[in-house]
């Protein structure tokens, strides 16, 4: 319509039949560029202020280790989400690695002596973290006899999902009563993609649910049964990645970790895995 009022004005005030012309092909042209760009999901995506980042159609990451940006030295991991979650390393045996899941993931962090190394978040604890929905995806791999799990824990409270490798992936959701539902998957020294979510919508033995390499898998329920609720940001305190256990450590390394504050879809883990590691 601004146009059109410029156009008018152009011809003093009544416009010729060529202007009139002109005005309506450029309208129909406009018209059609716009019209054809509604079921553009990026189109959309850019007039919403809130504006979807993840794999281009998911919920942006409250903290996100890509561990791509740091060239493979330091001792500290970049949060790109942009929250300041800067992850320390903690005890010497935290190295960086270039064994990763791919092309697009120049390096990946390995623990190569105790289970007392640890890497954890600068911040006291994650304050977007919300206590009813929540989501962690991250590529995990193990050699022989060892473990490695990523996630918040003090031992009576947490969010944690480990890999074994001889056991397979143990989901830890504890809010004073623990409860850790697992998915055989004995694996070593191949790379697996894993997404936790945890809804408490769902009913009780469903809040939890696993993702290994893009597709949901069935969860034994062991423990007191899932919380109602996840603890709050506080209990939970600090993110962290680490080995336990004992046994052989190098070879356990982790990539490219994402947390949410949301339940990802199907759908949307299935395309973080996809993209791959960044």
């Amino acid at each position: 319509m601004r146009l059109c009022r410029q156009i008018n004005k152009k011809s003093g005030g009544l416009p010729t039949r060529r202007y009139a012309l002109r005005l309506c092909a450029l309208c129909v042209l406009c018209a059609g560029n716009l019209f054809g760009q509604m079921d553009n999901p990026a189109f959309l995506g850019a007039l919403s202020t809130n504006a979807p980042a993840v794999g281009g159609g998911g919920p942006s990451p409250i903290l996100h280790w890509a561990m791509n940006t740091e060239g493979g030295t330091g001792s500290s991991l970049t949060d790109s989400s942009g929250n300041g979650y800067t992850g320390t390393f903690s005890g010497s045996g935290i190295t960086w690695s270039t064994t990763t899941p791919g092309a697009g993931s120049p390096y990946c962090v390995t623990n190569k002596l105790s289970s007392s190394d640890y890497i954890a978040t600068s911040a006291s604890s994650i304050s977007q973290m919300a206590t009813s929905a929540a989501s962690m995806t991250v590529w995990f791999n193990v050699g022989v006899g060892g473990n490695v799990g990523a996630g918040f824990g003090d031992g009576t409270h947490g969010f944690y999902l480990e890999l074994d490798s001889g056991d397979g992936f143990y989901c830890d959701v504890n809010n004073g009563s623990e409860n850790y539902p697992y998915y055989a998957f004995a694996t070593t020294g191949s790379w697996h993609f894993a997404c936790i979510t945890y809804d408490n919508t769902q009913t009780q033995a469903n809040m939890v649910k696993l993702y290994v390499d893009g597709a949901a898998v069935a969860l034994v329920q062991e423990g007191a049964g899932n919380p109602s609720s996840l603890p709050t940001a506080a209990t939970l305190g600090k993110f962290y990645i680490d080995n336990y256990n004992g046994g052989p450590f190098d070879g356990n390394c982790v990539d490219d970790v994402q947390l949410f504050n949301v339940v990802l879809t199907s759908a949307q883990q299935n395309t973080i895995y996809t993209t791959g590691a960044k």
